[in-house]
């Protein structure tokens, strides 16, 4: 499939020249910001998905670095025209308006803790020590003192600095993720030698330069009264300091591996932790579809402990789509961190209504509270809410769970 900027751009307007029945509309769009009338557009789920396709061309390619924040707005907008205008071509004149000539620079990032003598090429990749002279001067966030070791040279091109940056940022990383694999081979080398990494600021010359915090950056913190009330009043308050039951190993086990989620820089990483996390509360080996039980569980305890619950699709396509993927051995989806901070919260307030049920329950092992929830008297309840509005994924599930019947 053509994934270009133009083919998504056809296929849109193809679309909506093509028209949809009032059953097929699923979702409707208001005008974006910037225009006059306050109007909404209906669409069918097939016209939502090339919206949302040329919306994921615009961010890939460089010609539309500028808009940054705005691809969105600007594809929807292509719409609205595409609806005001159905029998005109309406993409020349988007390309006229949006797209623009690719400037080429090169882009210079320090590299901490890896240094080298001269100039040196690792996997396309130009190493300059700090000294040499076509490496920028220090200006801003740029500096070039210890522990920068080296400065990554990369060609890039595009119409943002701060986007080509990001690129040349990628490139690099991926050069210095193989060169740590493969230097390990050697004998007098060890783990600690190889964190090196890229530091926040990179720098084009002629002073334009700039910085992006790093994922795994630091901020301070002042605890006052407030925050430790805060702590006090929250349901692992009660938690003792060395695990007392089985049970609360479990627990245990899903707060490290939430910690662990929050220090990690790497939006993938940190959701399969918070998935580690939510199976040690949740999980059961012996289950033919984890995500399904998964999901089904985090329902009912949200259920059983508040009264109410998130949809369980959230859990389910992620650990079908990208958990799923990644533990064995495929590509999986990019994330954003968005993503990750939404399932962050869901999986912290799982943890807290595990706790809480625990506690009223007294129970002491993970297998006894996952009985109480499989066997619970209101499972007929979240069997008929998914039935009803968990969609196609959930048919087999549900039939072997006996929620979905002979229509005979």
């Amino acid at each position: 499939m053509d994934t270009s900027v133009e083919a998504a751009l056809t296929r849109v307007q193809g679309l909506l020249r093509k028209g949809h029945t009032e059953s097929e509309q699923t979702v409707v769009w208001l005008a974006p910001p910037g225009r006059k009338d306050e109007r909404a557009l209906g669409l069918s789920r097939q016209e939502d998905d090339a919206l949302s396709d040329l919306e994921w061309s615009l961010n890939q390619d460089p010609r539309f670095d500028h808009l940054k924040g705005k691809p969105h707005d600007v594809a929807v907008g292509f719409l609205f025209e595409c609806d005001d205008y159905p029998t005109r071509d309406n993409a020349p004149a988007f390309l006229a308006a949006h797209a623009k000539s690719l400037e080429t620079a090169v882009c210079y990032i320090p590299v901490e803790y890896l240094s080298v003598p001269n100039e040196t090429t690792v996997y396309g990749v130009r190493l300059l020590p700090p000294t040499d002279a076509s490496v920028p001067k220090p200006s801003g966030r740029y500096t070039l003192q210890p522990p920068v070791g080296s400065v990554a040279a990369i060609d890039v091109a595009g119409t943002d600095y701060g986007r080509m940056a990001d690129r040349g940022r990628l490139t690099v990383e991926q050069a210095l993720r193989r060169l740590r694999i493969a230097l390990r081979e050697h004998r007098g080398i060890n783990d600690l030698q190889l964190r090196f990494r890229l530091g926040d600021a990179y720098s084009f010359g002629d002073g334009r330069s700039g910085w992006k915090a790093s994922p795994e950056t630091s901020y301070a913190l002042g605890l006052d009264p407030d925050l430790v009330a805060l702590a006090a009043a929250q349901p692992m308050a009660a938690l003792s300091a060395e695990p007392r039951s089985k049970l609360d190993h479990q627990v245990d086990l899903a707060i490290r591996w939430i910690e662990r989620a929050m220090f990690t820089g790497e939006p993938l990483v940190s959701l399969l932790y918070l998935f580690f996390a939510l199976e040690a509360l949740l999980g059961d080996k012996s289950a033919k579809l984890k995500g399904h039980d998964l999901a089904l569980r985090q329902m009912m305890l949200s259920h059983v402990v508040d009264g109410g619950f998130t949809n369980p699709n959230e859990t389910f396509f992620l650990y079908d789509a990208v958990r799923s993927a990644a533990v064995h051995g495929e590509r999986a989806p990019d994330v954003d961190q968005d993503t990750v901070s939404s399932f962050a919260w869901l999986v912290r307030r799982t943890l807290n209504q595990y706790v809480t049920y625990a506690r009223q329950k007294e129970f002491q092992r993970r297998s006894r509270l996952l009985k109480d929830l499989d066997e619970h008297a209101d499972r007929a309840f979240c069997l008929d809410w998914l039935k009803a509005n968990g969609g196609p994924a959930w048919d087999v599930y549900l039939e072997e769970a006996g929620a979905i019947g002979d229509a005979s």
